[in-house]
Parts: C-alpha cells; sequence; structure tokens
C-alpha cells in the first residue's frame, strides 16, 4: 500500500434475530443471505456478517442491539419489530450523546 492509501475496511452487518439463527434452517434468513452473496457479498471476504439472537426473549434486544454498536456495525438488520425499535432508540441515543 502507497503512502496516503488508506486500508480499505469490510463492512460489518448484525443480524438481530429472535431465535437462534441455524443456517439452512431458516428459509427467510437464507434467502437475504443468498441475495448479498448474488450482489457479491461473501462473508468473511467482502462482507462481516454477525448473527445476534434474542434467545427468544424480546427484553434482550436492547443488549443485543447494544452488542452491535459496540461491534461498531455499518448496517443492522433486524427480523422483527421489537428488534427495530430496540436498534432504533439505541441509535437515536447513541446520536444524541
Amino acid at each position: 500500500m502507497s503512502e496516503g492509501q488508506q486500508a480499505k475496511t469490510i463492512p460489518r452487518l448484525c443480524l438481530l434475530v429472535f431465535e437462534q439463527y441455524t443456517l439452512g434452517k431458516r428459509p427467510g434468513y437464507d434467502a437475504f443471505l443468498e441475495t448479498l452473496r448474488d450482489l457479491g457479498h461473501v462473508d468473511g471476504r467482502s462482507i462481516i456478517i454477525d448473527y445476534l439472537s434474542a434467545e427468544e426473549r424480546n427484553e434482550r434486544f436492547p443488549t443485543v442491539a447494544a452488542e452491535c454498536l459496540r461491534r461498531k456495525a455499518d448496517v443492522i438488520a433486524t427480523t422483527t419489530t421489537p428488534a427495530a425499535l430496540a436498534a432504533k432508540k439505541l441509535l437515536a441515543r447513541s446520536r444524541s450523546s
């Protein structure tokens, strides 16, 4: 890398799910991930995907969303309204501080 060039960072996607995610067991998630692959995003190469589960407890979403911020996620994708609301609230709070 020449002087002045910056290292290219790989974007991080946090996928917040209600139940434990298992590859090949959730058609909706797998279709989402397949679409990412079709767009050229390969987990571990051109994107990092963190699968974070609330372990079937909606009250865990604020904690799980906070983990996304700690990991410096570029994108947070959710599968439920409680997950989306928790992420939205946390992001709003982090931007105002």
